[in-house]
């Protein structure tokens, strides 16, 4: 099966859940747990106002279980049932899901990226392993507070948390739906250490409210294998283990990227900007140099797959976070650079890639060596 002929009534869910305006966070939260989703889509009178999602409350600071839908939701776009769904998936790698609205911007369905890929398993792309995709896993303890679980959360832009013993081995798993019930939970009254609307303070342990067992895959495991787990269990990532230690993570996004990429076998390298459409168009122009000028010298270094940028600004920050990845050789590296300007954040995460496939090379030279 090509993903290329397939749209957004493909592969939408056509059984909504959707909340009003003037829903509290409690209301919301309790539908978000009782459905399994991350987020919900505001409707007034079937049209779609907004969206809230465990990320758009992560990046808010005090929140109480009154607050009300309209004061919690982002704007998100919509598509038409008869959107491409490659163009869906791009869309995808900066939000979680994307209503789809009829002729009359009546709401008639969700995309997510879980949506998106159930049809993984069909496509050429099933057979591609999860070491070639997998990005390192940021970890924390399971003796640590929830308060620096949720800020690398917030600060990574991941909604899953491996969570480590002292001796690293996995033991669970923290994400953003595993602090609702802080959220949710009202309390008249504040200490130190706690949110309004929180009854138990950040200071508790993650493994207090950690998922555990962690669903887990081996590095050989193929994306086939991944999707069937991520669709069985309704979780949106997987933990790459070796001997009980994590090792990677493979989300829908990083098989997002993987479909984007390899759509066109045309092309030598796939090179990928998102975050930035509504830059200026001079920015985008000097971002657009930058990303190929580093292409270039990667394509002299290695064959790339596909190189991607993506940039985010949080909620109520004017600071800019740039995650570059390249994918090339069935390996994959990361980097990340920040600034309070644009153009130097993406430069700093173009140039800590450059280092660091520079220095993997040099380690390959001098094991040959050997």
């Amino acid at each position: 099966m090509s993903l290329v002929a397939l749209t957004a009534r493909d592969v939408m869910t056509a059984k909504i859940v959707d909340i009003a305006p003037d829903d509290p966070l409690s209301e919301v939260l309790g539908k978000m747990g009782a459905h399994h989703v991350h987020e919900l889509p505001v409707t007034q009178k079937r049209k779609v106002v907004g969206m809230v999602s465990y990320d758009s409350l992560l990046h808010r600071g005090k929140i109480s279980p009154k607050t009300k839908a309209r004061d919690l939701m982002i704007s998100t776009p919509q598509a038409s049932p008869t959107t491409p769904l490659l163009d869906l998936a791009q869309q995808l790698l900066e939000y979680r899901a994307i209503p789809v609205a009829d002729d009359r911007g009546q709401l008639v369905g969700i995309v997510s990226r879980s949506d998106i890929i159930t049809k993984m398993p069909h496509t050429e792309l099933a057979s591609t392993i999860a070491r070639t995709i997998m990005t390192p896993p940021p970890s924390i303890l399971e003796d640590e507070p929830t308060r620096k679980a949720k800020r690398l959360l917030s600060r990574l832009g991941v909604d899953r948390l491996p969570v480590v013993s002292t001796k690293g081995k996995l033991v669970g798993v923290f994400g953003m739906s595993d602090l609702a019930p802080l959220w949710k939970a009202g309390r008249k009254t504040q200490r130190k250490g706690e949110y309004a609307g929180e009854r138990a303070p950040l200071d508790i342990e993650v493994k207090s409210l950690m998922s555990s067992p962690a669903i887990t895959a081996g590095p050989n495991a193929t994306v086939e294998g991944v999707v069937k787990l991520m669709l069985h269990h309704n979780i949106s990532s997987i933990i790459i283990t070796e001997h009980e230690h994590p090792v990677g993570i493979v989300t829908t996004r990083d098989i997002l990227e993987l479909a984007i990429a390899l759509q066109d076998r045309g092309k030598k390298v796939h090179v990928q900007i998102t975050g930035v459409e509504d830059v200026e168009r001079e920015t985008r122009t000097m971002l657009d140099d930058a990303v190929a000028k580093t292409a270039r010298k990667l394509g002299r270094m290695l064959a790339p797959d596909y190189l991607f940028v993506h940039v985010e600004q949080k909620s109520g920050r004017r600071r800019y976070t740039a995650r570059t990845r390249l994918a090339a050789h069935g390996r994959c590296w990361m980097s990340q650079g920040d600034d309070w300007d644009l153009l130097r954040a993406v430069t700093r995460s173009l140039e800590q890639l450059e280092k660091m496939v520079i220095r993997s090379r040099e380690r390959t030279r001098e094991r040959r060596r050997r």
